[in-house]
């Protein structure tokens, strides 16, 4: 017999089937599709090292370069220094000279030139080695005979009496602007120092100032006259009173005493003999200075203070060299005289308030100087020469005397001056005494534009040349000129 439906058997049919249709349902759903792999995280940047902080400029550090004084300080102890000069001049001389062959018609020449034209550069590289150089261009400008240009005309005349014919050919003239006509740049200084010893003992090398006289190695922006005088500046063998070699100087006695001590070439004999080019001696030179007041420092001397510094000082100097004996033929030998020369003198300038004044004040300044030059010659009796000497200047006595007052309210100075050469040769020649035996009287004004200052000033000049000894032009029977006469108008610029 069938069992009937009990409650308890529904129940668990309906809960079968639940359990059944889960499980089909399980059976018959997709498996999930697989997620993508997420991308890798960058790095992380890399660290950025900040630079250090820049060092702080302590307070009253040097900056350089900069400027001071003028110069451009590129070190504590180095610098550079730049500067110019310009010396234009309208010179209006009268024809003549003291040659016996010289022009007698009393006519006048004019140039207008510029005397000096400079470009210096200075240097210090540390405070024991110091470097200057100096470019010109002198006197370009100045009318001359240029000999090695053809010549440029030429012209025939006929005589209406005589018929006969003339052919006259002109020199070719030029200017001081190139090498072809005696023109062109030089350089005028250039020398290194060193200082073995402080101011005390120096070594100088190179091309510079012979030491000589004061009047010869003073600064030409400081000159009491227009120019150098023609006395303090006849050595032989040199450029512009310039030489190259090597040179020893200090200073002593707080200063105030200064020597120089030079070996330089002088003259290079030519080859005789045995003797080959060169061969000779080399130029010794030397000066000393003290001065009683004021120390005076540096390549040059002053000429003019301005009232801002006090002088009284002397000088004396000296200047030697020997050719060697000249050897010719059949062993026969000439003997060479020693050229020498002295120089002794005094110089000064003095403010006549009595005192220093930086802003400059009235002077009173002067230089005088004595000079004897002697290049060795001997001639007899008839003027012949019986022992040659060694360079140019004959035995001559020669003297310079300069003064001058500057007035600095007027920015004006008046000055004067007066040279002599005289012969001190035996049995010298008329023609050598025309040649050589003369004075120079002269005087003039300067304005100053820049008060107490070289920097910029107008200079008026005149001056009488004097042959004592001249002779008529050969081939005349013209007398002879007593003298020439010059007149300067000068403007001078400087910077440095």
């Amino acid at each position: 017999m069938t069992k009937p439906w009990t409650l308890r058997t529904w129940a668990s049919l309906f809960a079968s089937a639940i359990v059944v249709s889960s499980a089909t349902a399980l059976a018959q759903t997709p498996p999930p599709e697989p997620q993508p792999t997420p991308p890798a995280e960058p790095p992380p940047p890399a660290a950025v090292t900040p630079p250090p902080p820049a060092a702080p400029v302590s307070e009253g550090a040097e900056i350089y370069p900069k400027m001071s004084n003028g110069a451009i300080m590129v070190g504590k102890d180095a610098w550079i220094r730049l500067g110019v000069q310009a010396m234009v001049w309208a010179d209006y001389l009268q024809a003549g000279s003291g040659a016996a062959t010289a022009a007698t018609d009393g006519s006048y020449s004019l140039n207008l030139i510029l005397r000096r034209a400079r470009v210096l550069v200075g240097a210090q590289i540390n405070k024991d080695v110091n470097l200057f150089f100096q470019l010109d261009a002198p006197r370009l400008g100045t009318g001359t005979n240029a000999t090695t240009l053809p010549v440029v005309t030429c012209s025939t005349t006929q005589n209406a009496m005589t018929m006969a014919l003339t052919t006259t050919c002109a020199t070719a003239v030029g200017k001081r602007f190139n090498a072809q006509d005696g023109g062109g740049e030089i350089l005028q200084d250039g020398f290194g120092e060193i200082k073995f010893a402080g101011d005390a003992f120096m070594l100088e090398a190179g091309l510079m100032l012979v030491p000589f006289s004061h009047n010869e190695i003073q600064s030409t922006t400081t000159f009491l006259s227009l120019d150098v005088s023609t006395v303090a500046t006849s050595m032989p063998f040199t450029s512009g009173t310039r030489d190259t070699g090597f040179q020893f100087k200090g200073y002593e006695l707080d200063d105030k005493l200064e020597w120089r001590l030079a070996v330089m070439a002088g003259n290079r004999q030519g080859t005789n003999g045995t003797n080959v080019l060169g061969h000779n001696m080399p130029r010794i030179a030397g000066h000393i200075q003290y001065d009683f007041m004021d120390a005076q420092k540096g390549y040059t001397y002053g000429g003019h203070f301005f009232g801002k510094q006090s002088h009284l000082g002397i000088s004396a100097g000296f200047d030697v060299q020997k050719n060697d004996d000249v050897q010719g033929a059949m062993g026969v030998t000439t003997s060479s005289g020693t050229y020498w020369a002295v120089s002794a003198g005094v110089y000064g300038a003095y403010p006549l308030s009595g005192q220093n004044n930086k802003k400059g004040g009235d002077e009173i300044a002067f230089v005088a100087e004595y000079y004897r030059y002697d290049n060795g010659q001997k001639q007899d009796a008839t003027g012949a020469v019986t022992t040659p000497g060694t360079g140019g200047p004959l035995p001559q006595n020669d003297f310079l005397v300069e003064a001058a007052y500057y007035n600095n309210d007027a920015a004006i100075s008046i000055f004067g001056k007066y040279e002599l050469r005289n012969l001190a040769l035996d049995n010298a020649t008329a023609a050598q005494k025309a040649a050589n035996n003369q004075q120079w009287v002269g005087g003039g004004l300067k304005y100053y534009v820049v008060p107490a200052a070289n920097n910029m000033n107008f200079t008026a000049f005149f001056q009488r040349i004097i042959f004592t000894d001249n002779l008529p032009a050969m081939g005349t029977t013209a007398a002879a000129p007593s003298g020439a006469n010059e007149f300067v108008l000068q403007a001078s610029l400087f910077f440095y």
